[in-house]
């Protein structure tokens, strides 16, 4: 029920006619809301929490997971930042280590997807391979840490993996609404105030940024063309991105024009997304 997770279920199940999905829900009462624009019957909520032992399945629920479902999609994830190491391993890494140990039971699976974050690369700077780098450049946030030593737990797990790193996601699609807030449009919204001084910056340089139908489509994409062995494999922009000067003109224009900032839209160009 998760922004990124929301949007990918939409998007398997217009390019798959066939596809049923096994939805873990941790809150049942955001359910309705998303299974109001889903197909009837061809995504089955299951109540659960990656934060328990064995899910929080009971024995009937997990043989049914067990003998129906050939691949996993992980998408659940603590994404605030400002929460603890210890708050955010136990839904990133603990979390993961949970799902694993159940669906490595499972006979049937021939792939676990785990979305990740590009800024697992935490402090690095300049040609970052896919790949495990390394903690030696240290992280920004106990997010970046944790999705980092996740994406460690899945590379040691001796399931058929394949991980995901998409980068920051602004807005829902092409209209530039902004129906999530997150850390971006706090930045802006704190800049466009005069809360905190200017940043020095070029004003060309190019955002790796999306939004969240472009991810989903990239990730689902991903995940048809990718092959069974263990993988790493970034999601990112294709055609126009937007440089620096056009997100401080967005933020000025929200200023003058929108005081409740979910009503503002991201700038022009962050429509294209791909993989590579």
């Amino acid at each position: 029920t998760g922004f990124l997770g929301a949007a990918t279920v939409c998007r398997l199940l217009s390019l798959d006619r066939a596809v049923r999905i096994y939805a873990l829900i941790r809150d049942p009462a955001r359910w309705p809301a998303l299974a109001s624009r889903l197909p009837c019957g061809r995504v089955v909520p299951v109540i659960g929490d990656v934060r328990r032992p064995g899910l929080g399945l009971d024995l009937a629920e997990e043989r049914t997971m067990a003998r129906r479902v050939g691949r996993v999609v992980h998408l659940a994830a603590d994404i605030t930042f400002s929460h603890s190491l210890a708050e955010t391993r136990a839904t990133n890494v603990t979390g993961t280590e949970y799902l694993l140990d159940a669906v490595r039971r499972w006979p049937g699976l021939r792939q676990f997807a785990y979305v990740s974050t590009a800024f697992v690369a935490g402090r690095r700077t300049g040609w970052i391979p896919e790949r495990d780098n390394g903690p030696d450049a240290g992280w920004d946030n106990p997010y970046e840490q944790s999705k980092y030593e996740a994406e460690r737990v899945v590379r040691d797990s001796a399931v058929p993996w394949i991980i995901l790193r998409p980068s920051t996601i602004v807005c829902d699609g092409v209209s530039g609404a902004v129906t999530q807030v997150n850390a971006i449009h706090v930045a802006l919204r704190m800049l466009s105030a005069r809360v905190v001084p200017p940043l020095p910056g070029d004003r060309d340089t190019f955002l790796a940024v999306a939004p969240v139908d472009s991810i989903a489509e990239a990730a689902v994409r991903a995940l048809a063309r990718a092959a069974p062995q263990p993988a790493d494999l970034p999601i990112v922009l294709r055609g126009t991105k937007p440089p620096l000067r056009d997100w401080s003109a967005a933020a000025l224009r929200a200023r003058a024009c929108a005081p409740r900032w979910p009503g503002a839209s991201a700038p022009a160009g962050t429509a294209a997304a791909g993989t590579g």
